[in-house]
Formats: structure tokens, C-alpha cells, sequence
């Protein structure tokens, strides 16, 4: 959810566990756009925009195709589908499709329209890496200017030569981050923040046990007891055998024991997706560390991570 009130929901449990990242287009380079489709050209990459009717299907197939690569998650369902082509319809939003030479489709791009004279990138997926630089430069290109082309074939050496992404889904660690590396005076994408948002996910925890054994963790050996308060959930109250061995971790409750270390299942939540780095949440008095070794351990086993969504259906 993104919540506009977040200590309303955290004083309750929940845990921040991701941002949400619209992301500005950079201005668009001083130069010519070449809008024909050019199947003579050097360059393998040609970009339209999707018509309304073939919108879901275009898209869809293409969401499936690259979450092959996934290592789990929350799959985005024929409604969620809907529900965002609307969305993004009701707001002014384009859509383009990334094809090959060929036309086989490889990728797709949602764009709003311009806030503060630059487009909003909703949401970008390539299948195939080399892609995105050329994608994201027909774009910041074409967009940002007094027109939005209906095609476009990309040079064969584009403006923007790299760009560094993450990608994963709702669920796991890390997710559509895309930065693409300046080149010819063009900034990077900046973060688009709706005015009074606060632009987080929060999770919340119903079984600690489930939470921590359903996690796969590097291949240490380590034991300690935790406490855990939880303000809703009494069952989640109280301590915690925790036993890491060969990538598992064994939990199991038990009482009248000395803890380790102590947090509120509002800052678990944090610790386990990687969204703060443990010593951050030691310094801020959120994670009680009795023994200097158990950063070590929990940095080990939680390192902090990039988690960012781009959309909520």
C-alpha cells in the first residue's frame, strides 16, 4: 500500500520494506529525432506506440516473459491489468512497444504526461539488457519535446551508452531500479514524488517463525535468542531460538532466557527485506544488540537491499 500517514500504520507493526519510484524522463538532448521506421538501419531495436486494443495482450505477455527471471513474487493478474490500463488512460498516459527487427515485441514503456516539462516514466521493462539504453533515449528524446512520435528507429550507437537496473517484483528483494549514466548533458532519472505522499510500502508480519524459516540465507553457522514485541499480534510476542545453519533457519519459541538481541516487529520487518542496514537501526535505538558479534551475524544474513516498486496494480 502507500500510505499517507506512515507512523500511523508503524506505531501498529507494520514495517517500511520499499519505496515507490516514479521517475522523471531527462530533458530531452539537443538534437533531431529521426521519427521513420527504418528497416535498412543498423540499429535492431524499433519503437511504436501500442494502440488501446492491443494494449493487454502486447504488455501482458511481455510482464510474463521477463518475470521468468524472478525469483518469486506477487504476479500482476489479468485485473491488476486492467485496472492499470485504465489508470494509466484516465491520466493521459502513453504507451509505447520495443520490437525487433523482425517485430517481435521485447519491451514496453508506460509514460505520464509532462509534470514540470518532463514525462514520467510509470513503468519500463526490456527482455533483453542492450535495449534499455536505446529505449530510455527515444524516450527521453521524443517525449520531452512539443510532440510524442508515433515510431522511431534508435540510432546504431545510442545517446545513452549504459544504463545499471535491478529488477525483481513485489516480494523479494530488489525491483526496477533504472539509472540510466549521463552522456551528451543528460541528466539521470530523478525520482517523481507526488506532493503530500510519502512515497513507501509497508509490510506487516503475522508469523515471525514463517517470516524468518521461508527466507533462504547464506551458508553460516549461528545462534541466538531474540525478543520480539508486537503491539497487535500477542502471539508474536515474546523470544525466539534462532538457529542458522546450511542456508536454513530453524525458529522456535521459548521463554526466561537472556536475548541477544531486541526489536519491535515493526523494525524486523525492516531488517529482513534489507530495508535499513542493521547498525543504521542499532544507532536510531530500533534493534538492541547485547553481544558487538550479532552485527556481524545479521549484517551477514540481512544485507541491506534495493527495494523499489514502480506500480501498485
Amino acid at each position: 500500500m502507500l500510505p499517507f500517514n506512515t507512523k500511523f500504520y508503524t506505531r501498529l507493526g507494520w514495517g517500511e520494506w520499499a519505496d515507490h519510484r516514479l521517475y522523471y524522463l531527462p530533458p530531452a538532448p539537443n538534437r533531431t529525432v529521426e521519427t521513420s521506421l527504418n528497416p535498412m538501419g543498423d540499429s535492431p531495436w524499433r519503437f511504436r506506440q501500442v494502440e488501446a486494443k492491443e494494449k493487454l495482450k502486447l504488455l501482458a505477455e511481455i510482464y510474463e516473459r521477463s518475470f521468468a527471471c524472478i525469483d518469486g513474487g506477487l504476479r500482476r493478474s489479468a485485473q491488476d491489468w486492467t485496472c492499470l490500463l485504465l489508470d494509466h488512460t484516465l491520466y493521459g498516459g502513453k504507451t509505447w512497444l520495443a520490437t525487433d527487427r523482425t517485430g517481435t515485441p521485447q519491451g514496453y514503456a508506460l509514460v505520464l504526461p509532462p509534470t514540470n516539462g518532463r514525462p514520467i516514466l510509470r513503468e519500463l521493462i526490456t527482455l533483453d539488457p542492450s535495449l534499455k539504453a536505446p529505449f530510455l533515449n527515444y524516450l527521453a528524446t521524443g517525449l520531452t519535446g512539443a510532440s510524442w512520435p508515433a515510431a522511431y528507429t534508435v540510432p546504431a550507437t545510442p545517446v545513452i551508452p549504459a544504463t545499471q537496473t535491478a529488477s525483481a517484483d513485489a516480494g523479494v528483494k530488489q525491483a526496477n531500479i533504472i539509472c540510466p549514466v549521463p552522456a551528451n548533458g543528460m541528466e539521470q532519472l530523478t525520482p517523481y514524488i507526488p506532493p503530500g505522499t510519502e512515497p513507501v510500502f509497508l509490510g506487516r508480519i503475522t508469523s515471525v517463525p514463517r517470516m524468518l524459516e521461508a527466507c533462504v540465507y547464506p551458508p553460516l553457522t549461528a545462534e541466538w535468542i531474540m525478543e520480539v514485541t508486537d503491539p497487535l499480534l500477542p502471539e508474536n510476542n515474546g523470544q525466539y531460538r534462532i538457529n542458522v545453519a546450511g542456508g536454513k533457519m530453524r525458529v522456535t519459541k521459548t521463554a526466561g532466557e537472556k536475548p541477544a538481541v531486541r526489536c519491535p516487529v515493526a523494525t524486523l520487518t525492516r531488517l529482513v527485506t534489507g530495508n535499513a542496514h542493521p547498525a543504521e537501526l542499532a544507532a536510531r535505538g530500533d534493534l538492541t544488540l547485547d553481544h558487538p558479534e550479532c552485527l556481524a551475524v545479521l549484517t551477514a544474513l540481512f544485507p541491506p537491499a534495493s527495494n523499489f516498486i514502480n506500480e501498485y496494480f
